[in-house]
């Protein structure tokens, strides 16, 4: 599993890896933001993972204990390996932070901290596949942590928000700082998250379809025969759809908040993030002090019914 740079100290990077060019991905993410949206809702519809999967948490929230892990005013955490215990004593695995360099450039007068923190895929078996989520610290605007940190869940499904940083930082995180630390992630298998859900195919089924207007069955249907070649990919790889749904990336939130050494934090999600949103702190309620729902999507709807 390829990790983001994983040096030690953490700075910010010179921008993203070779390959990843930012002006061009940006302007794809303007002209087709829907892209990543369609990619993963498609994946889960073509992975046969039914809506319930919101509905039930994928991992027990009660009686986890942390040990070792502090979270310090310069956003670093101790490495004295922080193990969960389930109150079942179920397998045990430790959500730590790798501190490395920020895959995105970072904007000016800031100096935020990057890392990856590696979870089960599937917490009933911890031993098999990993996902690798990236993650990024902003630190206060004042300087001075006296406010609980707060971690922004990006949107749409399939939101890319690391990618977005450059060009949104001044407008989606520096308000949300003041005294506080503000926590971002790419969510488990978008943007620089692995592994990856990206699908091209939908993405070249998109700007085709830019100039037309098809009924929704007929889009549907398009967006499904495009995306059966990344399906077979993922399966080829080894990638389990069923654990990429709200329940599990609820489980990452929580865990990444433990990596960190937090005892709470807040919550700001914004549209498909509210969602999420939601099922933390109906999961995970003892790591949640607050959350604020921006345009609220609630589990009971599903995306043909907005």
């Amino acid at each position: 599993m390829n990790r983001l740079h994983p040096a030690s100290p953490a700075t910010a990077g010179p921008g993203p890896p070779p390959g990843r060019q930012t002006a061009h991905r940006r302007d794809r993410r303007l002209l087709g933001r829907s892209i990543g949206t369609a990619a993963i809702t498609l994946a889960l519809v073509a992975g046969a993972c039914s809506s319930s999967n919101d509905s039930t948490s994928s991992t027990a929230a009660t009686s986890s204990t942390i040990s070792g892990s502090v979270a310090t005013s310069q956003g670093t955490t101790t490495t004295s390996d922080p193990t969960i215990t389930t109150q079942d004593d179920g397998p045990a695995y430790t959500p730590n932070i790798d501190l490395g360099r920020c895959p995105f450039d970072a904007p000016a007068d800031t100096s935020p901290r990057c890392g990856t923190v590696t979870l089960p895929e599937d917490r009933a078996a911890p031993t098999g596949g990993q996902v690798v989520l990236a993650v990024a610290m902003f630190p206060p605007r004042s300087g001075k942590e006296t406010q609980t940190p707060l971690v922004y869940l990006e949107g749409e499904p399939g939101g890319e928000i690391l990618e977005a940083i450059p060009f949104a930082y001044s407008s989606v995180i520096e308000p949300l700082k003041g005294d506080r630390r503000v926590i971002v992630f790419d969510e488990r298998g978008t943007g620089y998250s692995g592994p990856s859900l990206a699908c091209p195919e939908t993405d070249e089924l998109t700007y085709d379809l830019l100039d037309e207007l098809l009924e929704i069955e007929e889009l549907t249907r398009r967006r499904l025969d495009a995306l059966a070649p990344c399906q077979a990919r993922w399966a080829a790889a080894g990638i389990d759809l069923s654990q990429y749904n709200s329940a599990a990336s609820a489980a990452d939130v929580d865990d990444i908040r433990r990596a960190l050494g937090y005892p709470t934090w807040d919550l700001y999600g914004v549209s498909y993030g509210t969602r999420l949103a939601l099922t933390v702190m109906r999961d995970y309620p003892d790591g949640v002090r607050s959350g604020v729902l921006d345009s609220t999507y609630p589990p009971e709807i599903g995306r043909s019914e907005e």
